[in-house]
């Protein structure tokens, strides 16, 4: 017997109560859906003619290239995450190990990793490139420290794969590419990027070549679905940057149809992804699916907590407060749970108060009370 409370406290005064069976199966859909559409997010993002947009937008050596220039320096294989997708699809990508294990370090297992030719070469490996599809934009740490490790990695890893023993002279630049769907409001339709650059501290002594040290790329490609509509009906602006922000926006997008993510891809952005139209459907239908089913659980936690909370302060005045603010307040409990969540993890790293409250957007008084309760120590300076 597996017993599930709803997140209703005894100091509401209600008592604690096991969740039912249909919100239990909404629960384990909705978890189960998010994880099948984590997947196909990642194929998705492997169509080749998607990854040369996002490389014409982000990475600078492509940003004069056409798209279909683009597509033939990627390299082949289908493989995404150590998952194997349909062999029959030749328009994923793989050409690299998803999997990075060094001795002695933490294996990483990166979404998508791939080997790309650069323009003017000849050479198979001129670009190391990773893409990472990262819902949760507030895990705990900075995602900007996680995305450098994920350079650092893919440099050192190259002695392991391609290069032997102090062959320094060969190695090949990465790209990180972090595409975040649900970023806050404040990174809403940017992108940036952190890369490492030449300054000279004293003297005047001449530029090294900038190949010798330009040897990794952070990329941040940061939206949300709250203004998604509106950009959807814009028309392509020629700006590399912003046509594949609103692309990929569309493609994420969970308020905006598959008819129009599929008008939109085919008539403005030219792609054909008949070949790969099994994907792009999954995905489509997966992310309505977890929209609804994120949707039904905050409905029957709304309904639940108003009548909790009816039976407790009596029938006639519970069923008002329950109808007027069950709903909301249902809703209300999975992002408050996460915020919370949120503060205790950076409580416990110690950060200061005043950047837990911009990333948790707790108060400070709120916060102050969570450290209370878990006996932790706010840092003020």
């Amino acid at each position: 017997m597996i017993l599930c409370y709803n997140n209703i406290r005894e100091s509401d005064g209600c008592e604690l109560r096991p969740m039912s069976r249909t919100e239990l199966g909404y629960t384990v859909d909705a978890d189960g859906r998010n994880q099948q559409l984590d997947n196909a997010i990642k194929r998705v993002l492997s169509i080749k003619v998607i990854l040369a947009w996002i490389m014409r937008g982000c990475v600078e050596e492509y940003r004069n290239y056409p798209i279909d220039e683009i597509v033939e320096f990627i390299e082949g294989e289908p493989q995404i995450s150590g998952v194997p997708v349909h062999a029959s699809s030749p328009e994923l990508i793989h050409g690299l190990d998803t999997v990075d294990k060094n001795s002695g370090e933490k294996t990483v297992l990166y979404d998508i990793c791939f080997y790309a030719r650069l323009p003017g070469s000849e050479e198979t490996i001129g670009l190391i490139i990773n893409v990472e599809a990262q819902n949760n934009y507030y895990p705990g740490y900075p995602l900007t420290k996680r995305g450098i490790y994920y350079c650092a990695r893919m440099l050192s890893a190259q002695f392991n794969r391609d290069l032997t023993e102090g062959d320094y002279g060969n190695l090949k630049k990465v790209y990180s590419i972090w595409i975040c769907p649900h970023a806050p409001d404040n990174r809403d339709d940017t992108i940036v990027r952190y890369r490492i650059t030449e300054e000279p501290l004293l003297g005047d002594p001449p530029e090294e070549k900038r190949e010798n040290y330009d040897l990794l790329s952070l990329v941040f490609i940061c939206f949300n679905d709250k203004h998604m509509a509106e950009r959807a009906r814009e028309p392509l602006s020629g700006d590399p940057a912003k046509d594949v922000s609103r692309l990929l926006g569309v493609l994420l997008s969970q308020e905006i149809r598959s008819f129009d993510k599929q008008r939109i891809v085919e008539k403005e952005y030219h792609m054909d992804l008949s070949d790969n139209s099994e994907e792009v459907l999954g995905m489509c239908n997966l992310s309505q699916g977890v929209y609804e089913a994120g949707f039904r659980k905050g409905e029957l936690q709304g309904e639940a907590r108003g009548e909790a909370r009816g039976e407790a302060r009596g029938e006639a005045r519970g069923f008002a407060r329950g109808e007027a603010h069950g709903e909301a307040r249902g809703f209300a409990t999975g992002i408050e749970s996460t915020r919370t969540a949120t503060a205790l993890k950076l409580l416990k790293r110690k950060m200061p108060l005043s950047e837990i409250t911009e990333i948790s957007d707790l108060s400070e008084e709120r916060i102050r009370n969570l450290a209370k309760e878990h006996g932790l120590t706010v840092v003020t300076e």
